[in-house]
Protein backbone atom coordinates (compact mmCIF):
# COMPACT_ATOMS: atom_id res chain seq x y z
CA UNK A 1 0.00 0.00 0.00
CA UNK A 2 1.38 3.40 -0.95
CA UNK A 3 1.72 6.00 1.77
CA UNK A 4 -1.20 7.98 0.33
CA UNK A 5 -3.42 4.87 0.60
CA UNK A 6 -2.51 4.40 4.25
CA UNK A 7 -3.28 8.08 4.84
CA UNK A 8 -6.62 7.60 3.11
CA UNK A 9 -7.48 4.85 5.61
CA UNK A 10 -6.59 7.15 8.50
CA UNK A 11 -8.67 10.01 7.09
CA UNK A 12 -11.64 7.69 6.73
CA UNK A 13 -11.18 6.47 10.28
CA UNK A 14 -11.30 10.04 11.55
CA UNK A 15 -14.31 11.07 9.47
CA UNK A 16 -16.51 7.98 9.16
CA UNK A 17 -18.05 6.66 12.39
CA UNK A 18 -19.42 3.49 10.76
CA UNK A 19 -16.00 2.69 9.29
CA UNK A 20 -14.42 3.11 12.72
CA UNK A 21 -16.88 0.65 14.24
CA UNK A 22 -16.01 -1.95 11.61
CA UNK A 23 -12.29 -1.33 11.95
CA UNK A 24 -12.14 -1.63 15.73
CA UNK A 25 -14.39 -4.70 15.69
CA UNK A 26 -12.08 -6.44 13.23
CA UNK A 27 -8.93 -4.63 12.15
CA UNK A 28 -8.17 -7.29 9.57
CA UNK A 29 -11.23 -6.09 7.63
CA UNK A 30 -9.14 -3.21 6.28
CA UNK A 31 -6.87 -5.70 4.60
CA UNK A 32 -9.82 -7.13 2.74
CA UNK A 33 -10.31 -3.80 0.97
CA UNK A 34 -6.65 -2.96 0.35
CA UNK A 35 -3.54 -5.12 0.66
CA UNK A 36 -1.34 -4.19 3.59
CA UNK A 37 2.34 -4.70 4.14
CA UNK A 38 3.37 -6.10 7.47
CA UNK A 39 4.70 -2.70 8.53
CA UNK A 40 1.47 -0.97 7.61
CA UNK A 41 -0.61 -3.59 9.43
CA UNK A 42 1.44 -3.03 12.57
CA UNK A 43 0.90 0.73 12.25
CA UNK A 44 -2.87 0.26 12.09
CA UNK A 45 -2.87 -2.34 14.89
CA UNK A 46 -1.03 0.14 17.11
CA UNK A 47 -3.80 2.73 16.81
CA UNK A 48 -5.64 3.40 20.06
CA UNK A 49 -9.37 3.86 19.78
CA UNK A 50 -9.54 6.70 22.30
CA UNK A 51 -6.92 8.62 20.31
CA UNK A 52 -8.87 8.14 17.07
CA UNK A 53 -12.16 9.13 18.71
CA UNK A 54 -10.58 12.20 20.27
CA UNK A 55 -9.26 13.39 16.93
CA UNK A 56 -12.55 12.53 15.19
CA UNK A 57 -14.43 14.63 17.76
CA UNK A 58 -12.04 17.51 17.14
CA UNK A 59 -12.77 17.32 13.41
CA UNK A 60 -16.53 17.34 14.03
CA UNK A 61 -16.21 20.37 16.28
CA UNK A 62 -14.18 22.08 13.57
CA UNK A 63 -17.05 21.44 11.13
CA UNK A 64 -19.68 22.42 13.69
CA UNK A 65 -18.25 25.85 14.53
CA UNK A 66 -18.83 27.54 11.14
CA UNK A 67 -22.30 25.99 10.82
CA UNK A 68 -23.30 27.36 14.21
CA UNK A 69 -22.03 30.79 13.17
CA UNK A 70 -24.00 30.66 9.91
CA UNK A 71 -27.26 29.65 11.64
CA UNK A 72 -27.00 31.50 14.98
CA UNK A 73 -30.70 31.74 15.85
CA UNK A 74 -31.51 28.07 15.24
CA UNK A 75 -28.32 26.96 16.99
CA UNK A 76 -29.23 29.06 20.03
CA UNK A 77 -32.82 27.81 20.06
CA UNK A 78 -31.97 24.11 19.78
CA UNK A 79 -29.00 24.28 22.18
CA UNK A 80 -27.30 20.92 22.74
CA UNK A 81 -29.81 19.27 20.41
CA UNK A 82 -28.31 21.29 17.56
CA UNK A 83 -24.90 19.73 18.29
CA UNK A 84 -26.38 16.21 18.49
CA UNK A 85 -28.19 16.66 15.20
CA UNK A 86 -25.01 17.89 13.56
CA UNK A 87 -23.08 14.89 14.90
CA UNK A 88 -25.67 12.64 13.27
CA UNK A 89 -25.34 14.64 10.06
CA UNK A 90 -21.57 14.16 10.12
CA UNK A 91 -22.02 10.42 10.61
CA UNK A 92 -24.15 10.27 7.47
CA UNK A 93 -21.94 12.75 5.60
CA UNK A 94 -18.30 11.96 6.46
CA UNK A 95 -16.82 14.28 3.84
CA UNK A 96 -16.70 17.91 4.92
CA UNK A 97 -17.85 20.64 2.53
CA UNK A 98 -17.34 24.38 2.36
CA UNK A 99 -19.02 25.87 5.48
CA UNK A 100 -21.86 27.55 3.57
CA UNK A 101 -22.62 24.40 1.59
CA UNK A 102 -22.35 22.31 4.74
CA UNK A 103 -24.80 24.53 6.61
CA UNK A 104 -27.30 24.44 3.75
CA UNK A 105 -27.05 20.66 3.49
CA UNK A 106 -27.40 20.26 7.25
CA UNK A 107 -30.56 22.38 7.41
CA UNK A 108 -32.26 20.09 4.90
CA UNK A 109 -31.97 17.30 7.50
CA UNK A 110 -33.36 19.32 10.42
CA UNK A 111 -36.96 18.48 11.27
CA UNK A 112 -38.69 19.80 14.38
CA UNK A 113 -42.21 19.51 15.75
CA UNK A 114 -42.41 23.06 17.08
CA UNK A 115 -44.03 25.46 14.55
CA UNK A 116 -41.79 28.21 15.92
CA UNK A 117 -38.57 26.24 15.36
CA UNK A 118 -39.78 24.91 12.02
CA UNK A 119 -40.48 28.44 10.74
CA UNK A 120 -37.07 29.53 12.00
CA UNK A 121 -35.42 26.67 10.10
CA UNK A 122 -37.03 27.95 6.90
CA UNK A 123 -35.79 31.44 7.71
CA UNK A 124 -32.24 30.19 8.25
CA UNK A 125 -32.37 28.30 4.96
CA UNK A 126 -33.45 31.43 3.13
CA UNK A 127 -30.70 33.50 4.78
CA UNK A 128 -28.11 31.00 3.54
CA UNK A 129 -29.64 30.98 0.06
CA UNK A 130 -29.31 34.75 -0.12
CA UNK A 131 -25.80 34.68 1.31
CA UNK A 132 -24.74 32.09 -1.27
CA UNK A 133 -25.97 34.29 -4.13
CA UNK A 134 -24.04 36.97 -5.97
CA UNK A 135 -23.54 40.32 -4.32
CA UNK A 136 -22.67 42.74 -7.09
CA UNK A 137 -24.31 45.94 -8.22
CA UNK A 138 -26.99 45.08 -10.79
CA UNK A 139 -26.83 46.48 -14.28
CA UNK A 140 -29.44 48.60 -16.02
CA UNK A 141 -32.78 47.17 -17.00
CA UNK A 142 -36.24 46.43 -15.60
CA UNK A 143 -36.33 46.00 -11.79
CA UNK A 144 -35.71 42.54 -10.41
CA UNK A 145 -34.92 41.02 -7.03
CA UNK A 146 -31.17 40.33 -7.14
CA UNK A 147 -29.62 39.97 -3.68
CA UNK A 148 -32.89 39.46 -1.84
CA UNK A 149 -35.86 37.16 -1.45
CA UNK A 150 -39.41 37.94 -0.38
CA UNK A 151 -41.04 35.33 1.81
CA UNK A 152 -44.13 34.96 3.96
CA UNK A 153 -43.50 33.48 7.40
CA UNK A 154 -45.80 32.38 10.18
CA UNK A 155 -43.79 34.58 12.58
CA UNK A 156 -42.32 38.06 12.31
CA UNK A 157 -38.67 37.10 11.94
CA UNK A 158 -37.58 40.63 11.14
CA UNK A 159 -38.34 41.39 14.79
CA UNK A 160 -37.80 38.00 16.43
CA UNK A 161 -34.64 36.76 14.73
CA UNK A 162 -32.11 38.94 16.60
CA UNK A 163 -33.83 38.13 19.91
CA UNK A 164 -33.56 34.38 19.32
CA UNK A 165 -29.96 34.71 18.10
CA UNK A 166 -29.06 36.44 21.38
CA UNK A 167 -30.79 33.77 23.43
CA UNK A 168 -33.46 36.17 24.70
CA UNK A 169 -36.45 34.32 23.22
CA UNK A 170 -37.47 30.69 22.84
CA UNK A 171 -41.06 31.03 21.62
CA UNK A 172 -43.62 33.59 20.48
CA UNK A 173 -47.18 33.90 19.28
CA UNK A 174 -47.64 33.41 15.52
CA UNK A 175 -47.75 36.63 13.53
CA UNK A 176 -48.01 36.13 9.78
CA UNK A 177 -45.68 38.52 7.97
CA UNK A 178 -43.92 39.13 4.71
CA UNK A 179 -40.19 39.59 5.17
CA UNK A 180 -37.57 40.84 2.73
CA UNK A 181 -34.40 38.82 3.25
CA UNK A 182 -31.46 40.57 1.66
CA UNK A 183 -27.71 40.83 1.40
CA UNK A 184 -26.65 44.45 1.26
CA UNK A 185 -23.81 45.52 -1.03
CA UNK A 186 -20.46 45.45 0.74
CA UNK A 187 -21.78 43.55 3.77
CA UNK A 188 -21.53 39.88 4.69
CA UNK A 189 -24.50 39.95 7.03
CA UNK A 190 -27.98 39.12 5.76
CA UNK A 191 -30.68 41.53 6.91
CA UNK A 192 -34.39 40.93 7.50
CA UNK A 193 -36.97 43.63 6.87
CA UNK A 194 -40.70 43.27 7.35
CA UNK A 195 -42.77 44.76 4.53
CA UNK A 196 -46.45 45.65 4.44
CA UNK A 197 -48.95 44.06 2.00
CA UNK A 198 -48.72 46.95 -0.47
CA UNK A 199 -44.93 46.77 -0.64
CA UNK A 200 -45.15 43.00 -0.90
CA UNK A 201 -47.45 43.32 -3.90
CA UNK A 202 -45.19 45.92 -5.51
CA UNK A 203 -42.01 43.89 -5.07
CA UNK A 204 -43.81 40.78 -6.26
CA UNK A 205 -44.26 42.43 -9.66
CA UNK A 206 -40.52 42.93 -10.17
CA UNK A 207 -39.73 40.01 -12.42
CA UNK A 208 -37.20 41.74 -14.65
CA UNK A 209 -39.89 42.46 -17.26
CA UNK A 210 -42.11 45.22 -15.89
CA UNK A 211 -40.67 48.68 -15.38
CA UNK A 212 -40.95 50.27 -11.94
CA UNK A 213 -43.51 52.75 -13.31
CA UNK A 214 -45.65 49.95 -14.69
CA UNK A 215 -45.56 48.14 -11.35
CA UNK A 216 -46.45 51.30 -9.39
CA UNK A 217 -49.36 52.09 -11.74
CA UNK A 218 -50.69 48.53 -11.48
CA UNK A 219 -50.64 48.55 -7.68
CA UNK A 220 -52.24 52.01 -7.55
CA UNK A 221 -55.07 50.76 -9.76
CA UNK A 222 -55.53 47.67 -7.61
CA UNK A 223 -55.78 49.90 -4.52
CA UNK A 224 -58.40 52.09 -6.20
CA UNK A 225 -56.51 55.32 -5.47
CA UNK A 226 -57.69 58.70 -6.72
CA UNK A 227 -55.39 61.01 -8.68
CA UNK A 228 -54.03 62.82 -5.61
CA UNK A 229 -53.46 59.54 -3.74
CA UNK A 230 -51.71 58.08 -6.78
CA UNK A 231 -49.23 60.94 -6.89
CA UNK A 232 -48.45 60.53 -3.20
CA UNK A 233 -48.19 56.76 -3.56
CA UNK A 234 -45.84 57.15 -6.53
CA UNK A 235 -43.49 59.40 -4.54
CA UNK A 236 -43.41 57.02 -1.57
CA UNK A 237 -42.93 53.99 -3.78
CA UNK A 238 -40.10 55.62 -5.70
CA UNK A 239 -38.26 56.51 -2.47
CA UNK A 240 -38.56 52.93 -1.27
CA UNK A 241 -37.32 51.50 -4.56
CA UNK A 242 -34.38 53.88 -4.63
CA UNK A 243 -33.40 52.78 -1.13
CA UNK A 244 -33.56 49.11 -2.10
CA UNK A 245 -31.63 49.76 -5.32
CA UNK A 246 -28.94 51.69 -3.45
CA UNK A 247 -28.50 48.72 -1.12
CA UNK A 248 -28.24 46.33 -4.05
CA UNK A 249 -31.40 44.44 -3.14
CA UNK A 250 -33.25 45.55 -6.25
CA UNK A 251 -32.04 46.19 -9.76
Amino acid sequence: MALRDLQAVLVRLYADRAYREVFFADRSSVGAEQPLTETERKQLDALRRDDIERFANALRRKRLGPVRELTPALARLLGDDFDRRFDAFCADNPSARAPLDEARAFLTTVTVTSPFANDLTVCEQLRLEVRAGRNARPGPGPPAMVNSRLRQFAYDWARLYPLVARGELTDAAPESSWVLVGKVIGELAVKLRRVNPTTTRLLGLFDGVKSSEQAIIQVAEELGLNEFERLKFREEARRLLEQLAASGLLA
